[in-house]
């Protein structure tokens, strides 16, 4: 009671206008209700259901709270399940900015080829072996070597001074930084050089 009191004093008298209408607890946020209140491990009913990360008190597990990208249901799932999902946006969206860049060169009169150019030794040994590889453009649309998905360098690797690069890779695996660089072809394709 106290509390309130003070934060009343603290934020000033909250009171709704005639006009205004009260809102539903949920309008303008996604789904907050989880859909199935069971463990996945264990099968386990959850009331009420968890809003976040919890053990399962039949099994022990840690069951995770998630959002469905492509429906926005709230759903409990393993460990793996969400990092897939946690997973999937950012490699989509690197994926696809990696395929306009080749869609780009494709365009062009005077890049026949694209080289994978990676951070050398600061990158993971997936990818210190894509280092120098050369394709044509039609090939690295086909085979989309980069992003690599099995890349494991951590995206905040030493970023915030205090963790470790293993405690961040472990919570932010996979951020592919390796790049294309065009392979120019100066006479342009016909033979002789361009004016």
């Amino acid at each position: 009671m106290a509390i309130r009191r003070l934060l009343s004093l603290f934020l000033g008298s909250k009171q709704a206008s005639p006009k205004a209408k009260p809102k539903p607890a949920t309008e303008g946020r996604h789904q907050d209700v989880v859909t199935d209140p069971h463990c996945p491990y264990c099968g386990f009913e959850f009331t009420p259901p968890p809003m976040r990360k919890k053990r399962c008190p039949s099994c022990g597990n840690p069951v995770y709270v998630r959002t469905r990208p492509t429906d926005r249901k709230r759903l409990l799932v393993t460990f793996e399940q969400a990092e897939a999902i946690d997973g999937k946006p950012d490699f989509h969206t690197a994926q696809e900015a990696r395929k306009a860049e080749l869609m780009r060169y494709q365009s062009s009169t005077v890049v026949t080829h694209v080289r994978v150019i990676t951070c050398k030794a600061y990158s993971c040994p997936s990818c210190q072996r894509l280092e120098g590889l050369k394709f044509t453009i039609e090939e690295a649309l086909a085979k989309m070597p980069i992003p690599n998905p099995q890349c494991t360098w951590a995206r905040l690797a030493g970023a915030r001074g205090t963790d470790t690069a293993r405690e961040d890779a472990e919570r932010n695996p996979g951020w592919c930084r390796c790049v294309y660089a065009p392979v120019v072809d100066i006479l342009g394709g016909s033979g002789r050089p361009r004016s």
